[in-house]
């Protein structure tokens, strides 16, 4: 079954502009990001997006698209480690 993705994000503006308490644009963010993973799902390599990046020079942008290559951690995201790995922990005065 294909994925109506322009529908459900159409459908998506509708409802949050149906109960006028947007705040403009920001309140839209949610419906593009979830329009942008169902597309970029169907790509080769897969992509996905970020809302609300942080500021690398050039100010904050709205959004990102990602590609991860297949086996690879995606940078700068946390990595959840189990409890028999732990950290290295410096001591105070090397802080």
């Amino acid at each position: 079954m294909q994925p109506r993705i322009l529908s459900d994000y159409l459908a998506e503006i509708a409802r949050i502009r149906a109960t006028r308490a947007g705040t403009g644009e920001v309140s839209y963010y949610g419906a593009l990001a979830g329009a942008l993973n169902a597309a970029g799902e169907r790509l080769k390599p897969r992509v996905f997006c970020v809302p609300n990046l942080r500021n690398r020079g050039s100010g904050f942008p709205d959004m990102g698209l990602f590609v991860v290559p297949r086996g690879q951690a995606a940078e700068d995201w946390p990595e959840a480690r189990s409890h028999d790995r732990c950290l290295h922990v410096l001591p105070t005065t090397e802080l």
